[in-house]
């Protein structure tokens, strides 16, 4: 049950950040001005690069060349990202939780993943 209702917050976080955007493509870093816009983008990237991999332990990541190539624009979008926030616009992480109640949770399965 802890499973679905987590699921169906990530879903509902997801449909109000970034104007509904819900995979790293689509997450227009050109529109990121705060630290709403950062933590928005942090949960739309990072929830894309977690759903395409799925339940892959490393050493499946390692050997999945497509699963590379996949990820790659991804992760480089979310370095794009990360270098806007954390540079030009000096955001700092606590403003960056109170703006989005997912960011903890999505930053928390990112950090176990990698």
């Amino acid at each position: 049950m802890k499973k679905v209702i987590l699921a169906l917050s990530i879903v509902a976080g997801l449909g109000m950040s970034s104007c509904g955007s819900a995979s790293a493509e689509d997450f227009d870093i050109a529109n990121v001005k705060d630290a709403c816009g950062c933590a928005d983008g942090f949960v739309v990237i990072a929830n894309d690069i977690l759903g395409v991999i799925g339940d892959k332990t490393e050493d499946e990541m390692e050997e999945d060349k497509e699963l590379e190539k996949t990820i790659k624009p991804k992760f480089d979008k979310l370095d794009e990202l990360e270098d806007l926030c954390r540079g030009e616009l000096k955001v700092k992480m606590d403003d960056m939780k109170e703006c989005n109640p997912d960011l903890e949770g999505v930053m928390k399965k990112f950090e176990e993943k990698f």
